[in-house]
């Protein structure tokens, strides 16, 4: 794993937790997956410490845990990239504000802080810290129906518990069935008892679904990119797409099950604000289809045509423009025409780049020694076959 990453990383631990644990996750950073008694070794540390450590690391999921081949200790392993998630929690709040409201804001943060809650406990939480900021509206009802929401939007999925006590090393699992049902919580039960200690939903605990998240910033960068690239109805029309691919496709298939055309239709017809989007809706199919991003592909003409969506592909090539655009401001249009060409081909003589982006002998070798020296292009020899 790179420097970089590790010092990133040393940085939100030691912010976060402090020096100990911190100590702790860069030893399994830099060492890989390690027994508590490797760390003791290592790390030099006092057992009861490195236990206290890891028990955090666990707690907010930054550290998995699974058997070794004896099944009777636990060999521990640090996840970087949900160490790096804790850059991201200002966004996903913000996110959350913007679609659900202040009172489902506070649900989010209070589960973020603590990593994972009972239905019961944050809403008794949140709550409590709305009165004290002065928040004469809020109710308990209220707070409950927000949590709810989080829920079935898969913004919050329940926690995996211990299938088994008579296991040295807990086996954590969840079934698929049980990650968005909501849980039991009785508000005369709560208004009764404010500790929330005797809930009906006390052993269902839930945490952030980071991926749902990330599945919007996705969406989102998809909309922008058409609605920028083309107009507003574009990107509308993108934005269905991808919701109607989600009843029929899991969120982060490379490519989807075909989209029947007609019920995107259908959507634009009931909308009022898409007048222009049902008038044109043919044309902006078309454009879509035919862009560079590959976003959409028809995959049938039954029942008025069905399509395809690319997510993978509609990334790979976005990438592609930003390098492109990089390189245009970089250099100039004469470089931007090489590295496209070189894209193009994948492999090309030196000799052929010349002819064939049609720029001047001197001046292509000198913007191919250009691109070639800031690592836009790479060399590869090969050895032609000997003659005579």
């Amino acid at each position: 794993m790179s420097v970089q990453l590790g010092k990133v990383v040393s940085y939100v631990l030691l912010e976060r937790f402090g020096p100990l644990v911190e100590r702790v996750g860069m030893y399994l950073f830099e060492y890989g997956t390690n027994p508590l008694f490797c760390i003791k070794k290592f790390t030099d540390l006092p057992i009861p410490k490195i236990k206290e450590s890891l028990a955090i690391l666990v707690k907010y999921q930054l550290v998995t845990f699974a058997p070794n081949k004896n099944d009777c200790v636990a060999n521990y392993t640090l996840q970087p990239n949900k160490v790096l998630l804790h850059l991201r929690y200002p966004k996903y709040i913000n996110m959350i504000k913007k679609k659900f409201g202040d009172e489902a804001e506070v649900i989010l943060e209070e589960i973020l802080q603590k990593s994972y809650l009972t239905g019961s406990e944050v809403i008794l939480l949140a709550y409590e810290k709305l009165k004290k900021d002065n928040n004469p509206n809020v109710t308990l009802p209220a707070l409950r129906d927000k949590f709810m929401s989080l829920i079935t939007a898969k913004y919050l999925i329940r926690l995996p518990y211990n299938e088994s006590d008579d296991r040295a090393v807990p086996n954590l699992v969840v079934k698929d069935q049980e990650l968005h049902v909501t849980p039991p919580i009785d508000i005369k039960e709560l208004t009764a008892n404010p500790q929330g200690g005797n809930s009906k939903d006390k052993d269902i605990y839930w945490t952030v679904n980071f991926d749902r998240f990330h599945q919007d910033m996705r969406d989102k960068i998809l909309v922008n990119a058409f609605t920028q690239k083309f107009d507003e109805n574009a990107g509308e029309l993108v934005k269905l797409l991808l919701r109607q691919m989600y009843i029929r496709t899991e969120p982060w298939t490379d490519i989807s099950n075909p989209v029947p055309l007609l019920e995107i239709k259908d959507l634009v017809r009931k909308q009022s604000s898409l007048k222009l989007l049902n008038t044109f809706f043919d044309q902006y199919v078309n454009v879509i289809e035919q862009d560079s991003s590959n976003l959409i592909r028809k995959s049938g003409e039954a029942s008025g045509g069905s399509f395809q969506i690319f997510l993978k592909e509609a990334f790979i090539q976005f990438a592609w423009e930003i390098v492109e655009q990089s390189v245009l401001e970089k250099f100039d249009s004469k470089a931007a025409r090489i590295f496209r060409l070189v894209k193009l081909k994948k492999y090309i003589d030196s000799d052929l780049i010349q002819q064939q982006a049609m720029i001047p002998a001197k001046m292509a070798k000198k913007l191919t020694f250009q691109l070639l020296e800031e690592n836009f292009l790479q060399i590869q020899e090969i050895k032609k076959a000997s003659t005579g």
